[in-house]
């Protein structure tokens, strides 16, 4: 039996991936707010590819406050993380608590590293 390994070129990587982040544009648009946190995820510092060269620390929060919003634990998280590196400990504190009431363990690591 022949195993066959498939090398995917990073043209291709690259184009999957924008039409990955059109359809998750859309989604998060249409206020699915699975897709509002994948969408604020593309706009990290880092991402799939690594060094990302869209940075946005303004749309990322954005994007995870409508996620927050929404429920999502990991988004409440991100947000309370960007809050805390600007010095806001009052607005990092409240979502690091929304995140734990969501039951999102790591926001509880965080919280404890900001007291």
């Amino acid at each position: 039996m022949k195993i066959w390994i498939y090398y995917i070129v990073e043209a291709e990587k690259i184009e999957i991936y924008n039409r990955y982040l059109s359809l998750i544009r859309s989604a998060a648009y249409s206020g699915n707010h699975r897709a509002q946190f994948e969408l604020a995820l593309h706009y990290e510092e880092f991402n799939f590819f690594g060094l990302n060269m869209n940075y946005n620390r303004r749309k990322a929060m954005y994007w995870y406050k409508k996620a927050c919003e929404g429920n999502i634990a990991d988004a409440c998280n991100n947000l309370a993380t960007c809050y805390n590196s600007e010095e806001k400990k009052e607005e990092a504190m409240a979502f690091y608590k929304k995140a734990i009431n969501l039951g999102s363990i790591l926001a509880k690591k965080n919280l404890r590293g900001l007291l």
